[in-house]
């Protein structure tokens, strides 16, 4: 929490920079961290994000997930955006996972925003997201079970210098309750995190960046029990495809874990050794 902390200060440090402002949208502009815009009033948004995760202490792991959702801002404050997602699991030799090969049904979900705050007119933007969640699998392995819960995040961003760098730092709250089927037993996990990204633009059509991000996993619903961290770390790209268009994405292995009871180094038991993620944002 003291890395949190002082994240915030920092970034509200920066906030008393004067800003200049420029027309663009910060939403995917971080790689895994969240901007805080929203779009335009009723201007629905097609968006289709890929996420995959690979590598664990042992065997071939490799799950892709892709999602599709229906963004679409009632206001300038707030958006609702129904989501739904597929998955392919890869696992082969994994310690306690069971081999697969499979393409399934992830999860449907309905993302919540709100945007009190925009950084065009205030010292830094601000978005408040709930994302309630239920799917068929576990997310884990990729193997039936019932598994629902709900995601929290609090996005800030703001520009460095206007239409140029751009900043932003996320703080995450998920939590989620797993019944693998054919059992009665409840697996309850929850995750708390921290992210900060920059980006820059090289092009007047392009942006680069880099991505820090830190994840700590619970036992139950409350933060309960520190199991697991991680610390991601990588670049990001965001591109602009003509007028109402975008392609953005990132790539972040581990670089460093901690799995209680056991020596630092990297945690490839919760998390995994990368991540990275594609994504396409069409304005309609």
């Amino acid at each position: 929490m003291r890395l949190v902390c002082l994240l915030v200060c920092l970034f509200s440090c920066v906030a008393a920079t004067p800003v200049l402002g420029a027309p663009v949208d910060t939403e995917h502009m971080f790689g895994f961290s969240e901007g805080t815009d929203i779009g335009i009033p009723f201007q629905p948004e097609v968006e289709v994000e890929t996420v995959g995760r690979a590598g664990k202490s042992d065997g071939s792991f490799l799950a892709l997930a892709t999602t599709a959702s229906l963004k679409y801002p009632l206001s300038r404050q707030f958006r609702i955006a129904p989501e739904i997602a597929v998955s392919s699991y890869n696992v082969s030799g994994v310690p306690d996972f069971p081999d697969a090969s499979e393409f399934v049904f992830d999860r449907a979900a309905l993302e919540f925003r709100w945007h009190p705050l925009a950084w065009e007119t205030n010292p830094f933007g601000l978005t408040f997201v709930a994302t309630p969640f239920y799917g068929p699998i576990d997310p884990a392995t990729g193997t039936g079970a019932d598994n629902y819960g709900i995601e929290f995040i609090a996005a800030m961003d703001r520009p460095l210098i206007a239409d140029k760098l751009f900043a932003a730092i996320n703080l995450l709250y998920t939590l989620d309750r797993t019944r693998p089927w054919g059992g009665n037993a409840t697996i309850d996990s929850s995750v708390l995190g921290v992210s900060t990204a920059a980006s820059l633009r090289v092009l007047p059509w392009l942006f680069v960046g880099a991505e820090v991000r830190y994840l700590q996993a619970y036992n139950g619903l409350a933060l309960v029990g520190l199991t697991d961290q991680a610390l991601y770390v990588g670049p990001t790209f965001y591109l602009t495809l003509g007028r109402h268009a975008s392609l953005s994405g990132a790539f972040e292995p581990q670089a460093w874990g901690s799995l209680t009871g056991y020596p630092t180094g990297l945690d490839l038991v919760a998390f995994d050794r990368q991540q990275f993620k594609l994504r396409l944002a069409i304005d309609l």
